[in-house]
């Protein structure tokens, strides 16, 4: 039987299977264009490509192809541009793809890779600009500060404000002080006014404005402010009225602080501080405090004669450590042994009253009956008036100088159980030069015992014996006597000799008043109210720098020098007061111009730039190198065929 013929089984093949389509999102970064706003979904075959996917695009937005624009492009995240004839598979686009429509003007703008070059170099050009800046800044200090310090010299007849100011950073613990402006002189006596604060605010206010002109009103104000009464103030404290003296000076104090002054010191400035503080001044002015001459040693210094209104106050340098009145200051971080002594009541004015009530005390004049011109110019018709011989002045005055006698007795240096009690009598002194009889007088005037048996032991000079040595030595070289008598006689500063320094007295005083007055109004110094103790003046410096500090010859003459003015500087305690007082004043530094939590928050803020700026510097490079990409995806690379 034959068996059929057996066949495999013929399998039918499957139909081809068509690829799914490829769905990618869309999201328009442009505003203004026919295309609208927002995201779409489009779908397009595997095989497609990048314009394939555009003009989708625009069918799903109704929008016509043709209207499709050679300046669009389809950014991938990252910001590539991909070119319109490339693959889906060219432009690693897979299914869920979000691509992103932009122009070439918006590439070129926004996204060019030249901007963002731009961009991280001015990045980076900040951030270190700001680093060097601040770093700078934190390393240079600002200027020193510039402090400011307020001496009154509250004086009995007068009173003056002086403002000084010195560098923050101090020179060894002193500071470097200088004059701000000129001193302001309140030319009516402080203590007439008494405790009256309405009065005494009146007096120092123009002062106060005048010294708000030098420095500004919150660093003025803020300053310290010493008001320290000098010689007069001192020979008042000591009286009957020394509670009016002292309520005078807080007077002044509170007026100050109503005027706005927060720092107020006031008080009386101690005998030998105004010597020591005139010694400074000179010195310092001088330049012998802490400077080394050409050959590397330091120079002598100059010892101070202060002759005052109310007291003459000597200071130089001595070792005489033994001696209660040498005391030891440190200026410039040296030290410096000061004898100084405070004499009151010897004085140009003080001294003056004291010679006319020994003139009084010894009178032999005549009672006579005066007309109307009296004591301060008062009526005095029919009134007795005591007069006698003034051997200290110059003839011919054409007025008569008349005193009561309570003007010459109420002062704390001639009151003594002597004195007539009728304080209302009236004493006229006619002025004649008398060499002679002017030089005892004054040298009376000098003589200790003489005081003290006219008016005790208080207010008298000390032996001379009894000053240390200043002719000679290492310290002191010489000494300066602080008075304007030397210029009113008309003399060099430098008067070294003695016999001139006679000889000139003797022509000027041997002038009759006429005479005087025609030859200080040639010189342009002419007042009366001085002329007239000019010679009594003259006298009691030469009678005290020969008798008393033993300048009695012309070697030891030739160390003397007078002025009260030195480079224009008036040669005052005041300025050395201050410089002593900076002493204890607390020492400013400079400062940097941010401190150091600035400076930190800062220096942050700048690295934050560089960080940002490097950043920038990267993402140019990415895009440099996104835009050579593009370069070269416009003609694809297709692979090559038929090799292994």
């Amino acid at each position: 039987m034959s068996s059929a013929p057996r066949f495999a089984p013929v399998s039918r093949a499957s139909p081809p299977v068509e690829d799914e389509g490829v769905t990618v999102t869309i999201e328009v970064c442009l505003a203004g264009t026919p295309v609208g706003t927002g995201a779409a979904e489009v779908t397009v075959p595997p095989h497609a490509t990048v314009r394939d996917v555009m003009e989708q695009f625009l069918k799903s937005r109704g929008v016509d192809e043709n209207q499709v624009s050679e300046s669009w492009r389809l950014l991938t995240v990252y910001g590539d541009c991909l070119a319109f004839d490339l693959s889906l598979e060219e432009a690693n686009i897979t299914p869920g793809s979000t691509l992103y429509l932009g122009n070439k003007e918006s590439e070129a703008s926004l996204f060019g890779f030249h901007n963002w070059w731009l961009l991280s170099f001015l990045t980076i050009a900040i951030g270190i600009t700001g680093v060097i800046c601040i770093s700078t800044a934190y390393i240079v200090h600002t200027k020193v500060p510039f402090q400011y310090g307020v001496v009154m010299d509250a004086g009995s007849t007068y009173s003056f404000f002086v403002v000084y100011g010195w560098a923050g950073s101090k020179r060894n613990g002193t500071g470097v002080v200088e004059r701000i402006g000129e001193p302001c002189v309140m030319n009516a006596s402080l203590t007439e006014l008494g405790p009256n604060p309405e009065a005494v605010k009146a007096y120092v206010g123009p002062c106060v404005q005048q010294m708000q002109n030098l420095v500004s009103s919150p660093l003025l104000l803020g300053s310290p402010v010493f008001v320290e009464g000098s010689a007069g103030f001192r020979l008042l404290s000591s009286g009957e009225n020394s509670t009016v003296a002292l309520a005078v000076l807080e007077t002044v104090r509170d007026a100050l602080f109503s005027l706005g002054f927060t720092d107020v010191k006031v008080g009386v400035l101690g005998a030998a501080n105004e010597g020591i503080g005139s010694w400074v001044t000179l010195n310092y002015v001088r330049d012998t405090l802490d400077h080394l001459d050409a050959h590397g040693k330091r120079p002598r210094t100059i010892g101070a004669l202060d002759i005052t209104d109310s007291s003459i106050d000597i200071s130089y340098q001595s070792r005489d450590f033994g001696n209660p009145n040498v005391t030891t200051i440190r200026l410039y971080g040296i030290k410096f042994p000061l004898y100084s002594a405070s004499y009151l009541c010897y004085g140009l004015n003080q001294a003056h009253l004291r010679y006319l009530d020994d003139l009084v005390q010894n009178a032999n004049g005549t009672t006579v009956v005066v007309g109307p011109t009296g004591a301060g110019g008062s009526n005095t018709s029919g009134v007795s008036v005591l007069v006698m011989p003034n051997p200290c002045g110059n003839s011919g005055l054409t007025a008569p100088v008349v005193y009561r006698l309570r003007d010459i007795t109420q002062s704390p240096c001639t009151h003594s159980e002597q004195s007539p009690s009728d304080e209302e009598t009236l004493l006229q002194f006619n002025y004649t030069w008398d060499s002679q009889e002017c030089t005892k007088r004054v040298k009376q005037l000098l003589d200790p015992a003489f005081c003290r048996a006219s008016y005790g032991d208080s207010y008298c000079l000390p032996s001379p014996e009894s000053l240390p040595p200043f002719h000679t030595g290492e310290l002191s070289s010489a000494i300066h006597v602080l008075t304007d008598v030397v210029e009113d006689l008309q003399l060099n500063a430098t008067t070294n000799n003695r016999e001139e320094f006679e000889r000139r007295l003797n022509h000027i005083c041997g002038m009759n008043w006429t005479q005087l007055n025609e030859a200080f109004n040639k010189s342009g110094n002419a007042d009366a109210r001085f002329l007239k103790e000019l010679c009594f003046q003259g006298m009691l410096i030469q009678t005290f720098l020969i008798d008393f500090l033993r300048f009695d010859s012309e070697e030891s003459w030739n160390n003397l020098t007078f002025a009260q003015k030195m480079d224009e500087m008036d040669l005052s305690w005041t300025m050395g007061f201050m410089i002593n007082a900076t002493n204890a004043i607390p020492e400013t530094s400079p400062s940097p111009l941010l401190d150091g939590s600035m400076y930190a928050l800062l220096v942050v803020l700048f690295i934050g730039f560089l960080f940002t700026g490097t950043a920038f510097l990267l993402h140019a490079f990415h895009m440099r190198k996104n835009h050579e990409g593009f370069a070269r995806m416009v003609v694809p690379i297709r692979p090559a065929y038929g090799t292994i």
